[in-house]
C-alpha cells in the first residue's frame, strides 16, 4: 500500500514565521505500470511557498496557476524502479495580504496515472499576528548640537516593534513646535516608507505633512510596513541664546486613540563653522600611466558656509584632458539641492578663464583639450560657491584624468593639494588634504568575490556561479593572477565569461585567458582554477580598472553541510602589495609555487553557504526464471519451468546526499497463501512455494567493494520484522545468523549493513537463487517482494528512520517445456527394505546434491532435490535440455551412507550406481521426457529415517568440491562459480 504521511513543525505564528512541512511518501503496493507519479499541494495566494530538498527521484517541480492560488506539483515520471521512499521538505509563509487569524489546510495528493490514489490532511495553521508600533524622533542635521541661527532636520519615525505585517489605521502625528523653532514652510515634507523589501508598504509614500500655527501634522490612512519616516526643517532663532534648551512634543494616535507622547530636548550648542575636504588618488603609477583624481567635501558644522572655494592645485608631471564637475546633496537625508556656480581655471602659462555656470545637482563632463593649447597645461581648477549648506556634501565626486608624462623618472612623489576656503565673521578659513602618488611599479591587490546564489541553501547537483576579480582603487594592476580554490563539496564546470570595466574608457579590451584547472590541489580534494594574465595574455589593468571572471560550478553528490569559498589574487612578477585591510593566504606547501607566484597571496573575504539535507532512496526488485534472458520486474513476469531455476536480485540505492548509516532488508519467500511484507494483511496471491538453493550474497556498487553483511535466515513464514510504522510485526523470533544445514527449509531471509554505510550515489544489490518445484502446474505464479528499513542521521546528527517501504511485487511463471527440448528428473528417497525400488510409503530426501553431465562427462548443471509441488520430499529435475545424452551422478555422505542396488530396469527403480552413484547413459533422442532416473540411499549402520535427513550439509559440501575439480578441466573459472 502507497504511503502519504504529513507533518508540520507549528500550529501558529505571524507573517515573518516559516511552517515547515514534510511529506513522507512511498509508492508501495502501486499495481500495475507507473507511467506517471505526481504529488500535489494547493498553495492559496495568501502563502508564500519555499521549496526545499528537492531531488532524484523528482525529476521537475512544476508551479500551475489556478483560481485562487497556485499547485505545487513534485514529478516523479515513469516509475520503473519501484519502492521509492521519499521526504520532501517544503515551507511556507502567510503573506502580507493575508488577513490577522487566517486559516491554511495542507492537503497533498498522490497521483497515478492521473488519478488520484491517496491523500492526506495536516492539521490547520493559523495566522496570529500581534503588532506593537511606537513613535521615535532624532535629529538628523546637525551631526553637533544645533545653535541658534541654524537649522535643524528631524527625523519621525513609526515603526512596528512586534510582528511585522501587522496593520494599524488611521494614524494621526503631529508635531509640536515651540518659542524659537520655527518650521519651514518652504520645505517640503515628504513621508516614506524605510521598510525592508519584505514588509514594505510603498502606498503610504509621498503624504504630505500639513503645517500650521508652527506645528506639522502628518495624517496617514493605514500602514503594514515595518518602518516610516518622514523629515522636517526647523529654524532656530537667532534671538536664542546658546545653551539654552527648546523642549517640542509629539502627539500621536491610532483610530483616534492617543498613544504615548514623545517629548524631545533640543540642547543649543555655540556656532560651529566646520567642513571636511579629501583628495583620492593612486598611491602607485608609472609614465604614461592614467590617472585619475576624486575629491570629496562635506559641510559637517552647525552654520551655513558662505563664499566657499574648492580649489585643486594640480602637479605638473601630469597631462590633464578632462575632469567631471560632480553633484551636490543634502546627505543625511539624500535630498538634492538646486543652486548654479562656476568653475575658475588656470594654465601654467598664466592663462585664466571662468566655465560654467554649472548646477549642483547635475554632474557635467568638460573636455580640456578644446579649451586649453596642447603646448600648455592646467594647473589651477576652483569650484566657487555662494554658500554650503548644512549637511551638504559630494554625492557624486568632482574627478580629473590625465595620463603621467613620458618623462617623470622612477620614485618620483606626484603631490596633488587641494584647499576649501569660506568666510567666517569676515576672516577666511582654510581646510586642505594632500595626495602623494609614487612613480614605481608596485601593484596594490583588492580581491573581489561574488557568489550567485548566496546566502540561500543550496541542492546537489545546483549549480553556482562565481565572480571573482579585482578592484584597482589605489594603483594599476599588471599581468594579474586570480585563482580560487574549490571545496571538495564543489565541481568546476566552466562556462567562462570575462567582464571588465575601465574607468579611462579605452578601446582595448583584454582577451580572457583560459582556465586552469587543477584537481586535488594540495591532495585536499580541493580544486584549484587560475586565470594567468600573463605571456600571450598579459594585460595592464588601469587604475580604477574593475575586473571579473564568471564561471560556473556544481555541488557534488552527496555533498552536505557547510562550506567557505575564497579567492586569491597576485600578479605574474610577484609585485603585488597587499594592504593591511586585506586577508592574506599563505601558501606553506610549496606545491602552490608551480601554480601561481610566490607564498603570499591577497585574499577575499570569505563566503559561507549551507548545502540543504535530502534523504532519498530508489528500490526495486527484478526476477530471472530459466527461460529468461535478462532479470525482468512488474508489468512483466518472469517465465521458469518445473524444477526450473528462479533468481532474485534486490537493488537499493541512495539517491539523496546523506548517508544511510544502517539498512535493512527482509525478504520472505513465496509460499501458497503468502502476503507482503509490510503489507502483511494483503494477498500477494502466490501458487506455489520456490526453494532457496543458494545462500545470500550482497555487494555494494558501484566499487564493488567486499563488504561485511549481517546476513540471518528464518524457517518461518512470518518471522519478526519492521512495520511501515517501525513497529515490531511478525511472531516468530527465529532468526539465524549461520546458513542452516537444510537450504531448502529457509522461508525468509534478513540483511542488514554492518559497520559500512550506504553513500550517496551507491547502489546495495542482493541477490539469492531459489527453484520451482517438481510437479506444479503449468501457468501457476509465484509472487516475491521485500521490504526496506533506513538509518539516516539528521542535520542534528540524531538517527532517523526514512519510511519503511515495500516495492511492487514480481512474478515468475511456470510454462511448459519447448517442444524441441527434453527433461531429465527423478526422486532421491531412503529404502527402508533395501530392495532398490521406491515405494509410496518410503520418504524422499531434500537437499541431496544432484549434477548432470554429458556424455563426454562435463558437469552441467548442479541442483538440491527439493519438496514437490504436494510436499513430498526428494525430487530434483533437469529441464530445457538439448536432445542428446547424458548422465547423473548422486553425491552422499559415503562414510556413513550407501546407494541402494541398482535397478536399472525398473521405473521405480535406483539407477545410482551402488558405487560410483552415476546413472547409466540417458539418450533424450529416444526418450525426451525422463522423470525416473531415481536413486535410494540406506545407512550402513541401519540409522533411522531422522538421522538420515541431516545428511544434506556435508553432502552438499562433498558435491561442490566434486564438480569444481571437474569443472576446472574444461571451463573458465568464473564459469563454474557461477554454474555451482
Amino acid at each position: 500500500m502507497a504511503i502519504l504521511i504529513t507533518q508540520v513543525d507549528r500550529t501558529s505564528g505571524n507573517y515573518q514565521d516559516v511552517f515547515i512541512y514534510t511529506i513522507n511518501s512511498s509508492f508501495n503496493g502501486i499495481s500495475g505500470d507507473i507511467a506517471s507519479a505526481k504529488i500535489k499541494i494547493f498553495i492559496p495566494d495568501m502563502m508564500n511557498v519555499y521549496l526545499g530538498d528537492i531531488n532524484d527521484p523528482i525529476q521537475d517541480v512544476i508551479e500551475e496557476d489556478v483560481s485562487g492560488g497556485k499547485n505545487i506539483i513534485f514529478d516523479f515520471g515513469a516509475i520503473t524502479d519501484l519502492g521509492i521512499a521519499v521526504r520532501i521538505g517544503l515551507g511556507v509563509t502567510f503573506r502580507n495580504t493575508a488577513y490577522n487569524g487566517a486559516e491554511y489546510i495542507f492537503h497533498p495528493e498522490m497521483i497515478i496515472n492521473g488519478e488520484v490514489i491517496l491523500d492526506d490532511v495536516s492539521e490547520s495553521i493559523y495566522l496570529e499576528v500581534n503588532t506593537r508600533f511606537e513613535i521615535s524622533r532624532k535629529i538628523v542635521l546637525p551631526t553637533t548640537n544645533p545653535a541658534p541661527g541654524g537649522t535643524v532636520y528631524f527625523e519621525v519615525i513609526l515603526q512596528n516593534f512586534g510582528d511585522l505585517g501587522g496593520r494599524i489605521d488611521n494614524i494621526e502625528i503631529k508635531c509640536n513646535s515651540t518659542d524659537g523653532l520655527m518650521i519651514d514652510t518652504e520645505f517640503m515634507i515628504l513621508g516614506e516608507d524605510k521598510s525592508s523589501n519584505e514588509f514594505q508598504d510603498i502606498s503610504q509614500d509621498g503624504i504630505l505633512g500639513v503645517v500650521a500655527d508652527n506645528n506639522v501634522t502628518f495624517t496617514i490612512p493605514n500602514y503594514y510596513g515595518e518602518k516610516y519616516a518622514f523629515i522636517y526643517k526647523a529654524i532656530i532663532s537667532s534671538d536664542v541664546l546658546a545653551g539654552a534648551d527648546l523642549n517640542t512634543a509629539l502627539n500621536w494616535s491610532i483610530n483616534s486613540t492617543n498613544q504615548s507622547d514623545d517629548f524631545h530636548t533640543l540642547a543649543l550648542g555655540l556656532p560651529e563653522y566646520s567642513a571636511t575636504i579629501s583628495l583620492y588618488g593612486p598611491d602607485y603609477t608609472l609614465a604614461d600611466e592614467y590617472i585619475c583624481y576624486d575629491i570629496s567635501i562635506e559641510n559637517n558644522g552647525n552654520q551655513i558656509l558662505s563664499n566657499v572655494n574648492l580649489v585643486d592645485e594640480l602637479p605638473q608631471e601630469i597631462n590633464y584632458y578632462e575632469f567631471s564637475t560632480g553633484i551636490f546633496h543634502i546627505g543625511a537625508i539624500e535630498q538634492e539641492i538646486n543652486a548654479e556656480y562656476t568653475i575658475l581655471y588656470q594654465t601654467n602659462n598664466g592663462l585664466t578663464g571662468t566655465l560654467g555656470p554649472y548646477q549642483t545637482s547635475i554632474n557635467t563632463t568638460v573636455d580640456l583639450t578644446t579649451i586649453i593649447d596642447e603646448n600648455d597645461s592646467i594647473s589651477t581648477l576652483s569650484w566657487t560657491l555662494l554658500q554650503l549648506g548644512i549637511g551638504v556634501k559630494t554625492k557624486k565626486s568632482p574627478h580629473i584624468k590625465g595620463v603621467v608624462k613620458s618623462t617623470t623618472p622612477t620614485l618620483t612623489s606626484i603631490l596633488n593639494h587641494i584647499e576649501l576656503t569660506w568666510i567666517e565673521s569676515n576672516e577666511t578659513k582654510i581646510n586642505i588634504d594632500n595626495h602623494s602618488t609614487i612613480v614605481d611599479n608596485i601593484c596594490i591587490l583588492h580581491p573581489r568575490l561574488i557568489q550567485n546564489p548566496s546566502n540561500v541553501p543550496v541542492k546537489p547537483g545546483e549549480r553556482i556561479t562565481f565572480n571573482i576579480g579585482a578592484t584597482c582603487r589605489r594603483s594599476h594592476l599588471s599581468n594579474p593572477i586570480l585563482g580560487m580554490i574549490l571545496p571538495n563539496k564543489l565541481k568546476y564546470v566552466g562556462n567562462v565569461v570575462g567582464v571588465y570595466s575601465d574607468h579611462f574608457e579605452q578601446n582595448t579590451t583584454p582577451v580572457t585567458p583560459p582556465a586552469i584547472v587543477i584537481e586535488n590541489f594540495n591532495e585536499l580534494g580541493e580544486t584549484f582554477i587560475k586565470f594567468d594574465f600573463s605571456g600571450e595574455y598579459g594585460y595592464n589593468f588601469k587604475q580604477k580598472s574593475i575586473i571579473s571572471i564568471r564561471f560556473d560550478t556544481e555541488v557534488n553528490t552527496g555533498a552536505q553541510g557547510n562550506f567557505s569559498t575564497t579567492m586569491i589574487l597576485n600578479t605574474s612578477n610577484s609585485t603585488g602589495f597587499i594592504p593591511s585591510s586585506v586577508n592574506v593566504y599563505r601558501d606553506n606547501s610549496d606545491i602552490a609555487d608551480n601554480v601561481l607566484v610566490s607564498k603570499n597571496y591577497a585574499q577575499s573575504d570569505e563566503i559561507d553557504s549551507y548545502i540543504l539535507f535530502f534523504v532519498s532512496i530508489v528500490s526495486d526488485k527484478k526476477v530471472k526464471g530459466m527461460l529468461d534472458l535478462t532479470f525482468v520486474e512488474e508489468p512483466n513476469i518472469g517465465k521458469t519451468l518445473q524444477g526450473g531455476e528462479v533468481e532474485y536480485k534486490i537493488t537499493l540505492t541512495n539517491t539523496g546526499n546523506a548517508d544511510l548509516e544502517r539498512v535493512e532488508i527482509v525478504d520472505i519467500l513465496p509460499h501458497v497463501g503468502d502476503t507482503g511484507v509490510i503489507e502483511h494483511a494483503v494477498n500477494r496471491g502466490s501458487e506455489l512455494r520456490v526453494y532457496q538453493v543458494s545462500e545470500v550474497i550482497g555487494r555494494i556498487y558501484p566499487q564493488n567493494q567486499a563488504v561485511v553483511f549481517d546476513i540471518s535466515y528464518s524457517n518461518s513464514v512470518d518471522p519478526v520484522r519492521f512495520g511501515s510504522s517501525f513497529n515490531v510485526i511478525g511472531s516468530d523470533d527465529n532468526w539465524m545468523n549461520s546458513v542452516p544445514d537444510n537450504l531448502i527449509d529457509i522461508k525468509s531471509f534478513k540483511i542488514a549493513t554492518k559497520d559500512v554505510k550506504l553513500l550517496p550515489n551507491e547502489t546495495l544489490e542482493v541477490t539469492v537463487k531459489t527453484a520451482v518445484p517438481v510437479g506444479t502446474p503449468v501457468s501457476n505464479v509465484a509472487w516475491n517482494s521485500f521490504a526496506a528499513d533506513i538509518v539516516y542521521k539528521d542535520i542534528t546528527g540524531v538517527e532517523q528512520h526514512l519510511l519503511a517501504i515495500e516495492p511492487e511485487k514480481v512474478g515468475v511463471q511456470v510454462v511448459e517445456s519447448p517442444i524441441d527440448k527434453g527433461e531429465i528428473g527423478g526422486i532421491v528417497w531412503f529404502d527402508d527394505n533395501y530392495d532398490g525400488l521406491f515405494s509410496d510409503v518410503e520418504s524422499g530426501i531434500s537437499d541431496v546434491g544432484v549434477v548432470l553431465y554429458d556424455i563426454n562427462g562435463t558437469p552441467l548443471r548442479a541442483s538440491f532435490t527439493t519438496p514437490n509441488f504436494q510436499g513430498d520430499s526428494g525430487y530434483y529435475l533437469f529441464n530445457n535440455l538439448d536432445i542428446g545424452q547424458y548422465y547423473i551422478r548422486f553425491f552422499i555422505e559415503s562414510n556413513q551412507y550407501k546407494f541402494t542396488k541398482q535397478m536399472t530396469n525398473q521405473s521405480n527403480g535406483s539407477k545410482a550406481n551402488m558405487q560410483t552413484g552415476i546413472t547409466s547413459i540417458i539418450n533424450l533422442a529416444i526418450t525426451p521426457n525422463v522423470r525416473d532416473v531415481h536413486a535410494g540411499i540406506v545407512n550402513k549402520d541401519n540409522r533411522s529415517i531422522d538421522e538420515i535427513l541431516n545428511v544434506n550439509n556435508s553432502t552438499r559440501h562433498m558435491m561442490k568440491n566434486v564438480i569444481y575439480n571437474q569443472m576446472l578441466i574444461s571451463m573458465k573459472y568464473e564459469d563454474v562459480i557461477d554454474l555451482i
